[in-house]
């Protein structure tokens, strides 16, 4: 892995990295990095971002991250 990634541009493609696999736990997905051995829980909302985000473009993408930030920040002012 580079230290120094390229930056991000809109036009750059989002996808899971050849050396990883993951797999649903229940609601969680669980990825291992197959280089490093290390492994990633991702919560329900991670693993549906992460789902969506495999092979799309971060211009395709931005409008679903600010739809979910703008519910995340609504439900984190909201009290029961």
């Amino acid at each position: 892995m580079s230290s120094d990634p390229s930056p991000l541009s809109l036009e750059t493609v989002v996808c899971a990295r050849a050396n990883q696999v993951s797999s649903r736990v229940g609601d969680e997905l669980v990825v291992l990095d197959l280089d490093s051995s290390l492994y990633f829980s991702l919560d329900p909302v991670g693993a549906r971002i992460f789902e969506l985000l495999d092979g799309a473009s971060i211009a395709a993408v931005i409008p679903l991250l600010l739809w979910i930030a703008g519910v995340y920040d609504l439900l984190r002012n909201l009290r029961f």
